[in-house]
């Protein structure tokens, strides 16, 4: 039986329960009880950082079966372990190890952020914020123009990379508010758009800074 999160010492219980659902519904995909599938919904909703005024229009006009669709096309958020629910210490991590290389970031790491905030949950996009990640993200592109050298096709990746990650929290309403409020980031974005090369990368990132821009 689904219950609510007791005030105090219910974490453990309702950690037990979602990894028991989650395990259930990779085995059998049936539709459980109303009152199930309204808790699982509820869940998935915030887990997927929907605005408040949007999850009530769904739980209000979305039909049973069509909440238990949403909960089912999104039951790895539903796993205690799955890694897009909370910022991890992996995440703290890869966020300490770009500041300390900002001059000479790993492109991978820079798109390994962007996977992360792009499926990123509530949880994961606040321990962003509280690492200053919209800092952090300004630094690597501040880096790519206060440097020595020409600006090659690598500063040229990294700069797509880092809009993509702005992009991600732009995406959600917290996020675009934060990232329109940060003078520095957007300062940063707006130098680096106008260092664009021709790029090989498929998407000129000239483009991509301007987007964002224009969106803040």
């Amino acid at each position: 039986i689904w219950r609510r999160k007791d005030p105090v010492g219910g974490g453990a219980k309702v950690a037990r329960m979602s990894e028991s659902v989650y395990v259930r519904l990779q085995k059998d995909d049936s539709r459980p009880a109303d009152s199930e599938v309204e808790e699982l919904f509820d869940r998935v909703l915030n887990a997927l950082l929907i605005p408040e005024a949007a999850q009530a229009s769904l739980r209000s006009n979305e039909t049973m079966d069509g909440k238990w669709r949403l909960v089912q096309l999104n039951k790895q958020l539903l796993e205690t372990k799955a890694v897009s629910t909370s910022f991890a210490a992996e995440d703290v991590a890869l966020v300490g190890s770009l500041r300390e290389s900002a001059k000479r970031p790993r492109l991978s790491e820079v798109a390994r952020l962007k996977r992360r905030l792009t499926s990123g949950s509530r949880g994961l996009l606040e321990g962003f914020y509280g690492q200053d990640g919209l800092g952090l993200l300004a630094r690597l592109l501040w880096a790519r123009l206060d440097k020595p050298g020409e600006y090659t096709e690598l500063d040229s990746a990294l700069c797509l990379e880092s809009y993509g990650c702005v992009k991600a929290l732009m995406n959600h309403r917290k996020g675009l508010e934060t990232a329109a409020a940060h003078g520095e980031l957007l300062a940063a974005v707006a130098a680096t758009s106008l260092h664009d090369p021709t790029s090989v990368t498929g998407a000129p990132p000239a483009a991509v800074g301007l987007e964002v821009l224009a969106v803040a």
